[in-house]
């Protein structure tokens, strides 16, 4: 999740985090999403109110949001709601979607978005993002997110057990009684034997400096990566000088000044198999290990998006806490 999405964020994830214990649970069909695989992220085409297409970023690892430019093209109303103390505009999902097999969100058991002022324009799709769909869209299904063949599928059985090498489990927030808070997911990577608790991100993305995009001789804007702290970023540059460095790599605002770096790690190893090379960018340290952490099981030290998962179809069994990789 870049930062550019931190007002969205906040708005969509922490006003509606915690789930309540009457929140419903509906399983969904097989359903062969609509969707474009676009430099390593998903983005869902869903049939709006005009029978027109509505384009919304899929982000495991962000929250649920509609433009309020898109609610004003469609002349569809908002409603402002208080939530956890905090006020914000919701609107009901069935207003803007006109495909039945869609999946539909679940906030508290009600089929409603966030309505959100800001734009994306980091994300840089050939059509105008209408939003984002983030944890409250992935809840409680089971998905295939199938990077080889580029297609995403929810209600698909899961094949495996936790016992496979090639299943892991995934880390959620859960109260004093089990119950489910928090639908970001936690999973472990392993990079120069060392293991990191990481957040399972699909929409990581880097916004790329003019520089960088030079280095990795593309023309696109953006592209999925993943994310790591600083402070381990530096450890890997002083123990592998012959990793690649891409310096000055990302638009992303750093306090002190400077942008990100990009490094380029030739393997890690995630599922039961060992993958590269995979692209990280830094972040501040306090971005994940205190912040990001308030919402995970336990402290994490970055997030793993599209940079790692472009060499698996992964299943992802939400109700059940597990994941599958397979090549």
């Amino acid at each position: 999740m870049n930062k550019l999405l931190l007002i969205g964020f906040l708005l969509t994830s922490l006003l509606s985090c915690r789930e309540s214990k009457n929140a419903s649970t509906i399983k969904h069909e097989p359903y062969q999403i609509p969707s474009q695989l676009y430099n390593g992220r998903f983005f869902a085409k869903m049939l709006g109110p005009k029978n027109d297409t509505l384009v919304f970023m899929t982000d495991t690892g962000g929250g649920l949001f509609v433009l309020d430019s898109v609610l004003t093209a469609y002349g569809i109303p908002s409603e402002e709601r208080e939530f956890d103390n905090q006020k914000g505009k919701i609107v009901q999902f069935t207003s803007l979607c006109n495909d039945e097999k869609f999946p539909k969100p679940n906030i508290n058991g009600e089929q409603i978005m966030f309505s959100m002022p800001h734009g994306s324009p980091f994300l840089n799709f050939k059509t105008p993002e209408a939003g984002m769909l983030g944890q409250h869209w992935f809840k409680d299904q089971i998905w295939e997110f199938d990077y080889l063949k580029k297609k995403l599928t929810v209600g698909m059985p899961f094949h495996g057990s936790s016992t496979d090498s090639d299943v892991v489990k995934l880390g959620f927030v859960v109260d004093t009684f089990g119950k489910r808070e928090i639908n970001f997911p936690r999973v472990q990577i392993i990079v120069d034997s060392d293991t990191l608790d990481m957040l399972f991100d699909t929409g990581a993305t880097v916004l790329l400096t003019d520089s960088a995009r030079m280095q990795l001789q593309t023309s696109d804007k953006t592209r999925a990566t993943s994310f790591i702290i600083g402070s381990i970023m530096d450890k890997w540059k002083k123990k592998h000088s012959d990793w690649r460095i891409i310096t000055h790599a990302d638009q992303f605002p750093i306090k002190n000044g400077g942008l990100p770096d990009m490094i380029e790690v030739p393997s890690i190893k995630i599922g039961g198999h060992t993958v590269g090379p995979v692209w990280f960018t830094s972040r501040p340290d306090k971005n994940f290990t205190e912040w990001m952490s308030q919402w995970m099981d336990k402290k994490i030290v970055g997030a793993v998006g599209g940079s790692a998962f472009q060499y698996f179809k992964i299943t992802v069994d939400y109700p059940n806490a597990l994941a599958k990789f397979e090549q």
